[in-house]
């Protein structure tokens, strides 16, 4: 593993907070299974492997997609729920 305890522990108990993790199938300096360890240590969190992306994620444009569609569905989740945040009322 390429991470610390302490990253673990910070995702432990956190599955009631949306989290994404986006990872590369290709990645040759982080393992995926890194990522899978966080997502589980979370609870609920949405882990995205993007087939054929290598470290360099931000200039994959699958990336941006998955962000921006998950962001919308994180926004309209929390409509539906009514709950106030910063996806739905400008962080006030």
């Amino acid at each position: 593993m390429n991470f610390s305890m302490q990253t673990i522990e910070a995702a432990e108990g956190k599955g009631e907070k949306p989290l994404l993790l986006v990872h590369g199938s290709d990645d040759r300096v982080v393992p995926s299974f890194d990522a899978r360890v966080l997502a589980d240590a979370h609870g609920s969190a949405d882990l995205r492997i993007i087939d054929g992306a290598t470290h360099r994620l931000r200039f994959d444009p699958r990336t941006t997609a998955v962000l921006i569609g998950w962001l919308d569905r994180i926004k309209r989740v929390a409509y539906q729920k009514n709950e106030p945040n910063s996806f739905t009322n400008g962080g006030q």
